[in-house]
């Protein structure tokens, strides 16, 4: 693994053709009627952290995943989508 690739796994933040964690945090905040301040307020973020998750650039801890899902009385796996390289499966 790269150098830099392993600095973008430690930061959290998704490298483009490494592996990738999407999620569907904009879809679901938006059927429930959130604001990105209301739903950071209810984790304990802020609301640049939400927006970078929304957007990709960043993979939250498992924490924050799981109060995530909760608020949408969802699990971690219905919010966020983990995909693997087909070379890190080797």
């Amino acid at each position: 693994m790269s150098d830099r690739r392993r600095h973008a796994c430690r930061a959290g933040r998704i490298e483009e053709g490494a592996w990738g964690m999407r999620n569907r945090l904009r879809e679901l905040r938006q059927q429930a009627e959130l604001r990105q301040e209301d739903l950071a307020e209810r984790v304990g973020v802020s609301r640049q952290t939400i927006i970078s998750i929304e957007n990709g650039r960043y993979n939250p801890s498992l924490v924050l995943a799981h109060r995530l899902a909760r608020v949408f009385g969802l699990t971690i796996e219905d919010v966020f989508i983990f995909a693997e390289e087909e070379d890190d499966r080797k």
